[in-house]
């Protein structure tokens, strides 16, 4: 048999100092090693969550699929501002709307007005994404890359020719990466990519109502709940959530729903992210969702 002892929210005055001092303070949960065997993360077993769904529940990747944003594998050489690239002549389609940090998108909903203040601020908003045709400026700004020995770098080395781009769609929705405990989900609501800032979601049934829906639903205090079962922590209480962890959160199984519900749930996200930068949907958006499941 094994003792565990899962702790969290300790105090530098409530931490037990030596194993006496956990047995007496803490009762521990009794598992067998085959509790642990078959379970490739061991983290929500110790704390003693379970993984059984709820009735009308599924886990998220039969409801979506799921990509890293892109690695650009230089960003200040291919990650620039509309400025930057203005002053390098880079062709006009050989760019692409792109964000690369989680803070660049704060809210829930990501849409064109948010690109527009972000391009204003000076901020990075353009990818470089060479294709075959190639101004002046773009060839030479690619020399230059070359003259820095960007070619020779890890990602890039492995590129054919070093200077093209990974190649993503267009995410509907992005998860946060990191989190202190919780995963932040947002609707993209543009032609805008994401680097490694943002994993990409991408639902497996079409249409602006449930991808709305989707996106509600995951960022409900219910289903947030949950997300302990998927990812990992780290020191300080940080949790990391690889694409692969994303198809283990649970969620209530929007396929059930008719037309019209989706439809309904899609208006509730309208109504709750006309606040911009809101990243908590509200008691009473919390409370229709309810009803629902």
């Amino acid at each position: 048999m094994i003792n565990a002892w899962f702790l969290e929210g300790l105090t530098a005055d409530t931490v037990p100092t030596s194993l006496h001092d956990l047995q007496a303070q803490f009762t521990p949960l009794v598992l067998t090693p085959g509790d642990l065997v078959p379970e490739k993360k061991w983290e929500a077993t110790v704390a003693g969550h379970t993984s059984d769904l709820p009735q009308g529940w599924t886990e998220l990747g039969a409801l979506a699929s799921f990509r890293r944003g892109i690695a650009t594998g230089c960003n200040r050489f291919f990650f620039l501002s509309v400025a930057e690239a203005d002053a390098a002549g880079i062709s006009g389609h050989n760019r692409r709307a792109c964000i690369g940090r989680s803070a660049d998108a704060r809210g829930l909903r990501f849409g064109p007005d948010h690109l527009a203040d972000l391009t204003s601020a000076g901020r990075r908003v353009v990818l470089v994404d060479f294709s075959a045709d190639l101004s002046e400026a773009d060839a030479k700004y690619i020399d230059r890359g070359h003259a820095e020995g960007l070619h020779e770098r890890y990602l890039l080395k492995m590129r054919k020719p070093w200077f093209s781009m990974e190649k993503r769609p267009r995410a509907p929705i992005w998860a946060a990466v990191f989190g202190r405990g919780d995963l932040r989900f947002v609707l993209n609501d543009t032609d805008t990519h994401n680097l490694t800032n943002f994993h990409c979601v991408f639902p497996k049934i079409e249409g602006a109502a449930f991808h709305k829906a989707l996106c509600l639903l995951l960022n409900t205090s219910t289903v947030r709940a949950r997300f302990g079962q998927a990812g990992r922590t780290y020191a300080g209480g940080l949790k990391k959530f690889d694409p692969n962890d994303l198809k283990h959160v649970h969620i209530p199984d929007l396929r059930n729903l008719s037309k019209t519900a989706v439809q309904e749930l899609a208006a509730i996200f309208d109504a709750e992210t006309r606040q911009e930068d809101s990243t908590v949907l509200s008691a009473a958006a919390e409370a229709q969702i309810a009803t629902y499941f």
